[in-house]
């Protein structure tokens, strides 16, 4: 337990019996295979600097999420994403199978290893395609499709493409955009963007069966943005808008709003934005921020009041997020996010 409680070690136990991985920096992860309890022990060791039986394995690029890495018997498989682009490799210790294509770049997977074999599930996902399994053989270097879901809505008139912003400290800020084939950039289209931007979260394209029927199969333009705060670029992506430093997470989504308009794919009176909890309270803060962008805000289970949040139900543990009121600088910062502070304030309560 006093492992699981060390700051900022993220501990993630990923199968009980064959993989711990913990992140020890922003670019690098070092990986325990093993059973569960030799495996703690190991870990005290490396947390205690003591010599152990531990090897990095990969160091991503900072772009780049290097995870989740599995370890199959005699074989290494490996799943990056960098940009929201997937590669799959297989081989690489023993043999040299080189790299499967799996899907298409605007995709997301998950991989789940099979114990003490060199085979491996991989869980596959689109904007516009249903759900797959895949079954990987690292020995042989192969990768097919097992099963798939049915569709719950027709894709064939739609698209997905990825787009940069840039947001105003410079960072180019990417989005996924799923829109007709057919859609002419004159500023008229109805668009959904979406964006959660916090806790390490990855907002990975994903099949939303009811966001293909209700908006994009009638003919609306829906946009995923990989705003700062998030997981989808390894954790120097989420540390950039910790605490005092969030407005960058706000300045990001802002930014993609103007460039999806000033590349007239959308316009003012055709944009609404959409997010829950934490993209709740992101909504909040759009809602005051910029109201000029918006002609509809969409806030679901929003965080709205940043100078009580400690006290009501887990928040005492989202300070490592947000900051706390007892520290000065934090609570002034939280005072200019909070909506239901700055509507006491201009209440004159």
């Amino acid at each position: 337990s006093d492992i699981m409680m060390l700051h900022p070690i993220a501990l993630q136990l990923r199968n009980l019996h064959t993989l711990i991985e913990i992140g020890v920096d922003k670019n690098t992860t070092v990986v325990f295979p093993g059973p569960l309890m030799s495996t703690i022990q190991e870990i005290g060791a490396f947390l205690s600097r003591e010599t152990g039986p531990v090897a990095k394995l990969v160091q991503p690029k900072p772009s780049a999420n290097g995870g989740p890495l599995r370890k199959l018997d005699d074989d290494m498989l490996l799943k990056f994403d960098k940009r929201g682009k997937f590669l799959l490799q297989i081989g690489g210790r023993s043999t040299s199978k080189g790299n499967k294509d799996v899907k298409s770049v605007h995709q997301s997977a998950d991989v789940f290893v099979w114990p003490k074999t060199n085979e491996a599930f991989i869980s596959v996902t689109g904007f516009l395609t249903p759900s797959s399994i895949w079954m990987a053989d690292a020995a042989r270097g192969t990768a097919s499709q097992l099963k798939t879901l049915a569709p719950r809505f027709n894709a064939s008139n739609a698209v997905v493409e990825q787009m940069e912003a840039t947001s105003k400290d410079g960072t180019k800020i990417p989005y996924f955009i799923v829109h007709p084939k057919s859609m002419a950039r004159d500023g008229a289209n109805p668009t959904i963007l979406y964006a959660y931007g916090g806790f390490n979260a990855s907002m990975t394209p994903n099949y939303d069966a009811d966001v293909g029927k209700l908006w994009v199969e009638q003919g609306g333009v829906y946009v995923l943005a990989n705003i700062r705060g998030g997981g989808e670029f390894g954790p120097a992506w989420h540390e950039a808008g910790l605490k005092t430093n969030r407005q960058r997470i706000y300045d990001d989504f802002a930014a993609v709003a103007q460039d999806l308009i000033a590349k007239k794919i959308t316009s003012t009176r055709r944009l609404g934005i959409q997010g829950g909890s934490n993209g709740g309270l992101l909504m909040g803060v759009q809602f005051t921020q910029h109201p000029e962008l918006w002609n509809a805000v969409d806030i679901q289970v929003p965080l709205l009041d940043m100078l009580r949040f400690e006290k009501i139900q887990a928040g005492a543990s989202w300070v490592g997020e947000y900051g706390s009121v007892s520290n000065p600088d934090e609570r002034a910062f939280l005072a200019g996010i909070s909506l239901i502070a700055a509507g006491l304030k201009n209440a004159g309560i």
